[in-house]
């Protein structure tokens, strides 16, 4: 595959930037208190159109590409990633019993693919870079109405049942505290990066930004996304610096993640309790119950072992699962659970239910590519690089970032990133290189 570096529309580019760029700054606060899905629905719907108007703008950006071959095409690492998990998930149609729901989840899907090959290919380095830069501030803005949500200075939503003063009551705009300690975790690692390579006022800054996040993270007592930025922090300074600095600074954010756990009353009780139910062996309470939906995943794969219950019909699926399963002999009584999961918590274990043993070799095709995509990449991109797929990966365990549209899209971006092709095989100009034609002598 080859271009011309003369062929792009700096307007059409610029176009599809500024897309991007919406499409990080602007779905996180949108809500419709009137929608099914006040919070996460509009955010997906909004997230795939501007992802369609960025892709359909690089799309004319990049018009000129004088030749196109299969060959070509399949060099692609974003492409040999998810054109597998996309082709079985468009089988799956004709196998499910609920065909509305999983068309619906397939055409999610497809887009979410499509950006993620069209941005590893259409995007340069500068455009990527920008655009997550983008992802500080709007998680600031969440992270400080999360803040005053926590102190009581400011609730401007109404629950039922008095949840403003729990923890289910720090939701920000993202309409949940789970996704939003979600969404915090990769601003949070990229901000570990600019802070390492930036000084002065611009670290200071960084700093800054970094603390309110983590904070923010805090509050919210999400054990999984705390866990997750946990690791990816340790990955990334030990991958970053010499041996005995590493060690200083495993320490210090060890001593960190003490501090806020002693120092924040309610982030201290939760984690007591669930000291309490490691020692009393109760598991799927420190899981907080994920054990039901991971139990009905299982039980899905082992009905429907190779064709799977159909993209997107894990939810239309769990109620015939937990009543075998009760039938079985399997407890989901209790004071906390709940009656149904919409998802497995268990980004893994959901694509083992809807695509059967296929889906999850694709997954783990897709896996071994990204891996391999990330060992080609210059040593100064992998430590970060590294401790991100950490995270996403440890997010992906615990709960469902690949079905929330307000963590993947950014996400997506990101992953863009290592999934690039190398530059021998689609050559993309920085946009600054490019010059308009002259209009006459």
């Amino acid at each position: 595959m080859t271009r011309q570096r003369t062929s792009v529309a700096p307007i059409w580019r610029r176009s599809a930037f500024l897309s991007l760029a919406v499409l990080i700054l602007l779905p996180p606060f949108v809500f419709v208190p009137t929608a099914f899905e006040a919070f996460r629905t509009p955010k997906l719907l909004l997230s795939l159109f501007l992802a369609m108007v960025s892709l359909l703008c690089l799309s004319w950006a990049l018009r000129d590409v004088e030749r196109v071959s299969f060959a070509g095409l399949w060099k692609l690492p974003a492409l040999r990633a998810a054109l597998p998990l996309v082709a079985l998930a468009g089988l799956s149609w004709f196998t499910t019993e609920f065909r509305e729901v999983t068309g619906r989840a397939i055409v999610a899907l497809t887009i979410g693919a499509a950006s993620l090959v069209g941005w590893s290919v259409g995007l340069s380095d500068t455009e990527r870079n920008r655009a997550l830069g983008l992802l500080y501030w709007s998680a600031t803005a969440l992270s400080a109405l999360a803040l005053l949500q926590a102190s009581g200075l400011y609730r401007p939503l109404a629950m039922v049942g008095g949840k403003e003063t729990s923890r289910m009551g720090i939701t920000s705009l993202a309409g949940n505290a789970g996704d939003l300690a979600a969404y915090l975790v990769l601003p949070c690692l990229l901000l570990q990066g600019a802070l390492r390579g930036s000084s002065g006022t611009q670290r200071i800054r960084n700093a800054i930004l970094l603390a309110v996040l983590v904070l923010t993270m805090a509050v919210t007592q999400t054990f999984t996304a705390l866990a997750a930025l946990l690791v990816g922090s340790l990955l990334f300074w030990a991958a970053s610096l010499p041996l005995r600095r590493t060690l200083r600074s495993a320490l210090a954010t060890l001593a960190l993640a003490a501090a806020l756990v002693l120092l924040i009353s309610p982030l201290r009780q939760r984690a007591l309790g669930k000291v309490h139910a490691i020692s009393s062996g109760d598991w799927n309470q420190v899981l907080t119950y994920r054990l039901d939906a991971w139990r009905a995943a299982t039980w899905m794969l082992g009905q429907h072992p190779i064709e799977g219950v159909g993209h997107g019909a894990y939810r239309s699926h769990y109620a015939e699962a937990r009543l075998a399963l009760t039938a079985e002999g399997k407890d989901f009584s209790g004071p906390y659970r709940q009656f149904t999961f919409s998802n497995a918590h268990n980004d893994v274990l959901e694509v083992a239910a809807e695509l059967g043993v296929p889906g999850l070799l694709a997954l783990a095709w897709a896996t071994w590519t990204l891996i391999s995509s990330w060992r080609r990449r210059p040593g100064e991109e992998r430590p970060l690089a590294l401790a991100a797929l950490a995270s996403l990966a440890l997010l992906a365990m615990g709960t469902f970032p690949f079905e929330t549209a307000l963590l993947i899209f950014p996400w997506l971006l990101f992953l863009s990133g290592v999934l690039r092709p190398a530059p021998l095989s689609v050559e993309i100009p920085e946009p600054q290189a490019v010059r308009p034609a002259r209009r006459g002598r």
